[in-house]
């Protein structure tokens, strides 16, 4: 076979074997990215094996992730499960296998962002009341609403904007008013500026991620709600 028929051989070749090639790294990436989901993350499974000295545990994504609370006014402990990137999904997953949230007194749920970039509001909705539903009885349950966005700070959003997040918050919370033990908590208007968005100076520069002056707003709002929510139950 001369060089020319080489070239045309190696060519059919590739034409052949790269839907095949296409397919195995993508069902590859899939079940990696599953497998992220399902594991929990080495730090939350050793806490998780330690038991609950904590009476408060917050699930969620970066948001939760970054935020500073330690404790209630009462004193009552507080452990953080937060996740950067994480979705309505992986918390879904992440409660299912965690085994001492029914030790806690009060669990709070915030996620939801990251869903809205390419999943139907409906499908988080269900993730978050299937989540809130996996929490043993007990504990008292809260789930937070998804945070603004500055707008003008980041060029592409991915079809996020603070409409959408409204609309959703709106939808999530009238699904939740099914479920008596479990309390909505919107902390958005501790947060926006004169139109609605995240304020610039609540935000570390990316238009999403909150400040330390917002972090510290935020956990004052929580701190009293989940207060006011073991002192009502």
């Amino acid at each position: 076979m001369n060089s020319r028929g080489r070239t045309f051989a190696l060519f059919l070749l590739c034409a052949v074997l790269s839907p095949s090639l296409v397919y195995l790294v993508g069902k590859f990436q899939t079940a990696s990215q599953e497998l992220e989901l399902v594991v929990l993350p080495p730090r939350h499974a050793e806490l998780d094996r330690r038991g609950s000295a904590e009476h408060v545990i917050l699930i969620g994504d970066s948001h939760i992730h970054s935020l500073r609370l330690e404790s209630l006014e009462d004193g009552t402990k507080v452990r953080t499960y937060g996740v950067p990137g994480d979705t309505s999904a992986g918390v879904l997953r992440r409660i299912e296998q965690l085994q001492t949230l029914g030790e806690a007194d009060a669990v709070f749920i915030a996620v939801g962002f990251n869903d809205l970039r390419n999943t139907p509001q409906r499908t988080v909705i269900e993730n978050i009341v299937e989540s809130t539903r996996k929490i043993p009885p007990g504990p008292v349950i809260l789930v937070g609403a998804v945070l603004p966005i500055d707008m003008p700070a980041r060029a592409d959003w991915q079809g996020r904007d603070n409409q959408l997040i409204k609309a959703f918050n709106a939808s999530l919370a009238r699904r939740l008013q099914q479920y008596p033990r479990v309390i909505f908590v919107d902390s958005r208007s501790l947060l926006v500026d004169a139109q609605g968005g995240l304020a610039p100076s609540h935000h570390v520069g990316d238009g999403l991620h909150l400040s330390e002056e917002a972090n510290r707003l935020w956990a004052n709002h929580l701190r009293g709600r989940i207060q006011e929510a073991l002192e009502r139950y």
